[in-house]
């Protein structure tokens, strides 16, 4: 393994030999790693151009041809088309940040006013089977897990509800044994007699051993 990569690597000395092979063949072995671009068995495949028309407009996408002319060009337009996005991603949109920002500024006040929104996480549980590098719930770490029981989680959601949020985001990590969907179902029966809203994110296994791109579950009430 190269050296200068070594420290994003953390080895346990709890972890059997087995899990420890396993491990490091996932961490410098890509052929070893679940290709997640791909369908896996028993997904229902879905015939779609969408990902190849990205992938052919990402490939497309010369970011040195746009100018300071077509940035203030974007800028002045009411609202923004592709080409437009395309030449506030490029170079030429660096001395136009502090534009970019007051654009920015006021279609949101146009959308949403003076409004602050805020709401309150509350994580459940945090034991997890998935191992993303980049986070502290990964299942090689040594630290502490908790699962909240019901009676704790009603508990949590009368304190919170309390300080008048009104908005509550429960988070869990991606475990069928400690946080499964009944589990998770419960949990939102009670935070619908204490929120208006709702919101839930839960990591689920579609993540690159080797960076540690992880993406979630997402829902709202």
């Amino acid at each position: 393994m190269n050296e200068e990569n070594q420290v994003y690597f953390v080895d346990s000395d709890q972890l059997p030999p087995a899990a420890l092979e396993r491990k490091h063949r996932l961490e410098q072995d890509p052929s070893f790693r679940t290709n997640h671009m791909e369908y896996m068995k028993g997904m229902q495949i879905i015939g779609s151009d969408i990902k190849e028309k990205v992938l052919k407009a990402m490939d497309a996408y010369d970011y040195d041809v746009y100018t300071a002319a077509d940035v203030e060009r974007a800028l002045s337009n009411e609202s923004c088309s592709i080409e437009d996005f395309k030449a506030l991603l490029s170079p030429a949109a660096a001395p136009y940040l502090e534009q970019m920002a007051r654009k920015a500024e006021e279609i949101t006040k146009n959308h949403f006013g003076n409004t602050v929104y805020i709401f309150t996480p509350l994580y459940i549980a945090n034991y997890c089977q998935n191992y993303c590098i980049y986070c502290g719930f990964n299942c090689y770490n040594n630290i502490r897990r908790k699962k909240l029981s019901f009676e704790e989680i009603e508990h949590e959601m009368q304190v919170i509800a309390k300080t008048g949020m009104e908005e509550i985001l429960m988070l869990t990590g991606e475990s069928r044994a400690y946080s499964d969907v009944h589990y998770i179902g419960e949990a939102v029966k009670i935070a619908k007699k204490y929120f208006k809203k709702i919101s839930g994110l839960r990591s689920i296994r579609s993540m690159s051993m080797s960076t540690g791109i992880c993406t979630s579950v997402v829902w709202t009430m």
